[in-house]
């Protein structure tokens, strides 16, 4: 059971890395990129995915 980290009401959307989620009224004014069905990342979390990602790729050049 979750709520929706803008107006507590029941969560539809779940950040697979932190504990933000939004309903389904809310997710239409907020960044949030799916992934899988009802799961995706938020906004911080997507950023810290993409300095991972671009740490790792820089590695190997």
């Amino acid at each position: 059971w979750h709520l929706c980290s803008v107006c507590e009401k029941a969560a539809h959307f779940l950040c697979y890395t932190c504990t933000y989620s939004l309903c389904k009224g809310c997710i239409r004014q907020s960044d949030f990129l799916c992934v899988r069905a009802n799961k995706g990342l938020c906004v911080n979390c997507m950023r810290l995915v993409m300095l991972i990602e671009n740490k790792d790729a820089n590695k190997e050049n």
